[in-house]
């Protein structure tokens, strides 16, 4: 289930290691899906896009890659120092 509501840029905010608790939602809404649903990145990004969740870009559509990069954010991930 996705309860999204918030523009993102999610690359930004991990870099610096704030990111805000609604955008936190939306990564681990995709962690979750990855995880507990095993879809793949090209699912869960058709899934954001249906569902109308703003990129980190803000463009029209999820990207295979953008869910890719959120995935093996090291920050996100919990491998960055």
């Amino acid at each position: 289930m996705w309860i999204f509501v918030t523009k993102i840029s999610l690359r930004a905010q991990a870099a610096s290691g704030f990111l805000q608790e609604d955008e936190a939602v939306i990564v681990r809404g995709i962690f979750d899906t990855y995880v507990e649903e095993e879809l793949t990145v090209r699912q869960i990004a058709k899934r954001l896009t249906l569902d109308r969740i703003p990129t980190p870009r803000n463009v029209g559509q999820w990207s295979w890659s953008a869910v890719d990069r959120i995935l093996r954010e090291e920050a996100y991930i919990g491998t960055h120092y």
